[in-house]
């Protein structure tokens, strides 16, 4: 039998996400629709460019020809010298969104003297973490880091993204960048992670993915040559107000620090 009109679902059909409502119980709303009438929207696409499409896919990264960016001598993990930096600016409350990052991505230029592997760290926290000290970009100085142009990825939309990433920038391959003190909350999501099991190479290129449906990484035997190493990791969402840090360091780094280029990062807003 079929439906008569009062019988349907109402909804709104919408290519932009609507504001959001907060869950009070009881309250009357009105559904979120495909264009077709679907209320799947999320997963009707097994891609990211239905989220594209909305306008909630962001990315930040070097530009072309930007200075190599030195992340020092890194012999082992200290929270406050971090060359990745992802914050959140939304504002609380009903309104504020939040950040699902997708992937951080970059290439070897330099690679540090006497390092016996690649290991990283991804911790998030409650506190701000945003560098005290910031440089334009093109004006590299020591001790730095500047706030990288954050890009909608697509030129139909306006929206204007929430998300503050901070890169290192210092000149100087002894010295590491510095960034606030971890706060009382600070959570280390991953605290010893793999990238090389030997001195990196020139070239290589390195890919970290957030909460994927697999989790698994490149494998294979110790290469001497330029490698692309992809590994994935947990999902992180990055609230309002929160902060995102990635730390890179090198067993045995003692002379000259890994420098990067190419690196840009990925993440959905919602």
């Amino acid at each position: 039998m079929s439906a008569t009109p009062s019988q349907l679902g109402k909804g709104n059909v919408s290519r932009s996400l609507p504001n959001p409502m907060d869950d009070a119980s009881g309250a009357e709303r009105i559904v979120r629709l495909g264009r077709y009438g679907d209320m799947k929207v999320e997963s009707s696409w097994p891609n990211k460019y239905l989220l594209a499409d909305e306008g909630a896919y962001f990315v930040a990264g070097m530009l072309p020809g930007a200075t190599s960016l030195q992340i020092g001598i890194m012999a082992t993990y200290v929270a406050a010298s971090c060359p990745i930096v992802l914050g959140n600016s939304s504002s609380q409350g009903p309104s504020g969104k939040r950040i699902y990052l997708d992937y951080i991505r970059f290439r070897i230029v330099t690679a540090g003297t006497s390092g016996t592997d690649l290991k990283y760290a991804v911790v998030l926290d409650s506190v701000d973490r945003a560098p005290t000290t910031l440089a334009a970009v093109g004006s590299p100085a020591n001790l730095t880091a500047y706030l990288s142009p954050v890009f909608n990825t697509n030129m139909d939309s306006n929206t204007v993204s929430i998300a503050k990433p901070y890169f290192t920038i210092s000149t100087a391959a002894g010295t590491p960048p510095t960034v606030p003190a971890a706060g009382a909350n600070a959570r280390t999501i991953v605290g010893e992670g793999s990238l090389r099991t030997q001195i990196v190479v020139v070239k290589d290129e390195y890919i970290l993915t957030f909460g994927g449906p697999d989790f698994y990484a490149t494998t294979g035997p110790v290469l001497t040559t330029a490698s692309k190493v992809v590994q994935a990791n947990p999902p992180v969402v990055i609230g309002p107000g929160q902060f995102l840090l990635v730390n890179l360091w090198s067993s045995s780094n003692v002379t000259a620090g890994n420098a990067l280029s190419a690196l840009d990062m990925g993440w959905v807003e919602k």
